[in-house]
């Protein structure tokens, strides 16, 4: 299913849709399930999570190497850790890009059926909040596939802020 919207700045003329084109290529995996752990967050201070993406490989799959992990704050690069099937990984300086609401990891192995684990710290500001993740490969670097949130827990991907309901300020740890 798609939606277009044709829009158009000028009155008397009329946006038109001649044509529309797909191209399709493999995913890298049949599946990838993700879950962040602590699912409570203290408002107003970075905190430590662990996004654990399990992948469910098929006949076929590629395995990945990359992930895109959209984040509530920019996350620390002094506290940033990956382990894939339980092992620390070691990651070149270069490997990981931090932004103020996102970070890459290119990983110097193909993942296929570990699991992986990312450990980060960052301040969760919205309640509640969606880690979402999305895995990629070096080969085709346009290309993203979404982590999953996992079916069997529920809120797997979410964090919530239990303070932030109960709190009779606007603006919370604001001095001036």
């Amino acid at each position: 299913q798609f939606e277009v919207s044709l829009v158009s700045d000028t009155p008397d003329t009329a946006a038109t849709l001649r044509s529309l084109s797909l191209d399709f290529v493999d995913a890298f995996v049949a599946g990838a399930v993700g879950e962040i752990e602590p699912k409570e967050a203290v408002l107003g201070a970075a905190q430590r999570f662990v996004y654990q993406i399990r992948p469910q490989f098929g006949s076929g799959d590629s395995g990945f190497n990359r992930i895109l992990m959209e984040t509530p704050s920019q996350a620390d690069p002094d506290s940033f850790s990956v382990q894939i099937g339980g092992s620390p990984v070691e990651l070149a300086p270069e490997a990981v890009r931090f932004f103020p609401d996102s970070l890459v990891v290119e990983l110097p192995q193909q993942v296929e059926d570990e699991t992986v684990d990312i450990e980060l710290y960052v301040n969760v500001v919205q309640n509640p909040y969606h880690f979402d993740a999305f895995v990629g490969h070096t080969q085709n670097l346009e290309l993203w596939q979404p982590v999953d949130p996992d079916p069997d827990v529920r809120f797997s991907t979410s964090v919530f802020l239990p303070a932030a309901n109960s709190s009779d300020r606007l603006i919370g740890n604001l001095s001036v």
